[in-house]
């Protein structure tokens, strides 16, 4: 695919992203329980496959994200909800912290929102956030085109994660 090509379909795949959290008014609901960071490939315009990550910072965030995903229950507005209780049942390359996921299918395309919930945010990732806010054009391209090779050779985000392919492009590791 060619750059500009690349760099159309990240913004077709950001603005259907926020249509999702829009209509199923998810920021909104997560406002109630804590301060709601938006991660990921969605902060950053690098969008490529059809996932958002958000992060809620809590005082309590087992009660919090119990009572979020409660609500999104009751609301009815998403196909499949799954929960993780990553601090009772720790695993490895996962905080230990408590993760919802939401599914829903958007335009015949499955969607997953993965929300986190943490008692403060990780400040290695803050400061990997921070490199990310000062890609150059050139390195935003690559690392679309890697997230687009990755899905060519039906590669999913878990056995290639955005986060390995940000750090080639950084790093070149």
């Amino acid at each position: 695919m060619k750059d500009k090509d690349l760099l159309d379909y990240s913004k077709q795949v950001k603005n259907q992203a926020q249509r999702l959290l829009k209509k199923n008014r998810v920021i909104e609901t997560l406002n109630k329980y804590g301060e709601v960071i938006i991660t990921g490939s969605y902060k950053f315009d690098l969008m490529y496959g059809p996932d958002i990550d958000l992060e809620v910072i809590t005082n309590n965030p087992r009660e919090n994200s119990l009572k979020a995903l409660n609500e999104f229950i009751e609301a009815r507005n998403f196909q499949k909800y799954e929960y993780g209780d990553f601090e009772a049942h720790p695993r490895e390359k996962r905080p230990e912290s408590f993760i919802i996921v939401l599914d829903q299918v958007l335009a015949g395309v499955k969607w997953e929102i993965e929300i986190w919930f943490f008692k403060q945010r990780d400040p290695d990732k803050i400061k990997f956030e921070e490199k990310l806010t000062s890609l150059s054009q050139e390195q935003r391209k690559k690392i679309l085109e890697l997230k687009y090779q990755r899905d060519q050779m039906g590669r999913s985000k878990h056995a290639v994660s955005s986060y390995e392919i940000y750090r080639t492009v950084l790093f070149g590791e």
